[in-house]
């Protein structure tokens, strides 16, 4: 039983490691510029979404970069939220889509909640309980003790078919157990992660600064080319990748990108906030 959830939950989860690819592949008219030139400003192409969807909002703007070959926003109206892209070489919009209905949202929801809101997300880390137990009764079951172990692992190709299968299920299965642990672990902590803390008496900080705020003064709100001119100062050798965008007056703007130093996930290391006045 647990076995049919395991299975569609390591499966989503291989599709969405490959979603920007699939994103690409299903929709490539959004991702090809005409060229490979930067005519397009980032504060033009702000100006072309904002011209181009009358009343909308933008939360999330992508400029081009090793990670992406146009400007991409996300924009919000009310309940409505779109998805939009501009080529850089000659300001013309590309097109939009409402990425909530595409088949990689579709998977991720399925994935993390199993199309049951909370419900799925309370299912899934019961799943991953049970992940757990049976990797760690697994390799109670398998364990022949020290002096045997290398042998054991040994792929019995010329026995019967079932032997064939044990020993290709005790090999696979020690290769693997830490990564499955890493996975079913952490599967478990997104949706028991409160109770877990606060049941230990657990307290973990970070250093992102959640509490800051810009201050209206008044003045008009601070174009996106004068942050990237800070930026440039303050990271010479840096890349930009996205920017966060306030829909309030409280908020603050973030620019994400790579500052030149270690870099593991090639999305940016480094972020930057500033008073939207």
């Amino acid at each position: 039983f647990f076995g049919l959830f395991i299975i569609a939950v390591c499966a989503t989860g291989s599709v969405l490691v490959f979603g920007n690819q699939i994103e690409h592949v299903l929709n490539p008219q959004y991702f090809k510029p005409a060229s490979s030139e930067r005519n397009i400003g980032i504060k033009e192409a702000e100006k072309i979404f904002l011209e181009q969807y009358k009343g909308f909002q933008i939360s999330r703007m992508d400029v081009p970069s090793k990670l992406s070959d146009v400007y991409h926003a996300s924009m919000s109206k009310g309940h409505n939220e779109i998805d939009a892209y501009v080529d850089p070489s000659n300001g013309k919009l590309l097109g939009n889509f409402d990425r909530e209905k595409s088949i990689v949202s579709f998977v991720k929801e399925l994935h993390t909640h199993l199309l049951l809101d909370e419900i799925g997300e309370t299912i899934i880390g019961i799943v991953a309980i049970a992940f757990i137990l049976i990797l760690i009764t697994g390799i109670y079951l398998w364990y022949p003790g020290i002096k045997r172990m290398f042998k054991s692992l040994k792929i019995k190709w010329n026995k019967s078919q079932m032997a064939k299968n044990l020993s290709l299920h005790n090999f696979i299965g020690v290769i693997t157990l830490p990564f499955l642990l890493v996975v079913a672990i952490t599967a478990m902590l997104f949706p028991f992660q409160e109770k877990i803390e606060e049941t230990l008496k657990l307290k973990f900080t970070s250093n992102y600064p959640e509490e800051l705020k810009s201050v209206d003064n008044g003045k008009q709100q601070i174009g996106l080319d004068a942050i990237v001119a800070q930026i440039n100062k303050l990271h010479p050798e840096g890349e930009l990748y996205k920017f966060r965008l306030p829909t309030e007056k409280e908020g603050v703007i973030e620019a994400q990108l790579s500052d030149g130093s270690y870099d593991p996930e090639g999305k940016g290391n480094t972020s930057e906030f500033f008073d939207q006045f």
